[in-house]
């Protein structure tokens, strides 16, 4: 092995693989990272669930990013139509500046239509708000002579109405015509 390494040729090929060796890893270690801007200045992106797309952009403009928004929406039961329900990327990454942040916009809570309840008991009417996603709200006795007792005379809102998933629905329920059978 020594002999070898005394031969002009092999120590010439040494010393040119180790500077080739120095080289690609200097390259690797502080010009890749420039070259891929590893030290370029950061920012942080911003908090943006909720807001509103102008304050949004405005704010992320500050920052020196950019906001797009997603064809897309969404329902949601907690954020109001037209505000920001998910961002990418996450608050508080840091990104590049320029860097594109995407945000997809609430369609606000589903809406659904009111169910025709009239002639229903009021267990049935209970269950078929509660299949459309509304709630029972409050219960009225009403004297009707062309409803029979214990019908769903009517509701409030009433039927067709458009109403976000969740309501309280107003029931108005027969109590018959008050008369005793015989009297008339």
């Amino acid at each position: 092995m020594l002999r070898l390494l005394q031969r002009p040729f092999t120590a010439a090929l040494l010393c040119w693989g180790a500077t080739l060796w120095v080289l690609f890893y200097g390259v690797h270690l502080f010009i890749m990272p420039w070259v891929a801007g590893k030290f370029k200045p950061t920012a942080d992106v911003p908090r943006l669930f909720g807001m509103k797309p102008e304050a949004a952009d405005s704010l992320t403009r500050w920052r020196g990013l950019r906001l797009m928004t997603d064809s897309n929406a969404d329902f949601s039961a907690d954020i109001p139509a037209g505000r920001i329900q998910f961002q990418f990327p996450a608050a508080g990454t840091q990104v590049k500046p320029a860097r594109r942040i995407w945000v997809r916009l609430s369609k606000g809570p589903s809406g659904v239509e009111m169910p025709a309840l009239r002639g229903l008991s009021l267990r049935q009417a209970e269950i078929s708000l509660g299949q459309s996603g509304l709630k029972l709200g409050q219960v009225r006795q009403v004297r009707s002579a062309s409803v029979p007792a214990n019908a769903v005379i009517g509701t409030h809102p009433g039927a067709g109405s458009p109403l976000e998933q969740g309501r309280s629905v107003d029931v108005d329920v027969s109590s018959g015509s008050g008369e005793k059978p015989g009297e008339r």
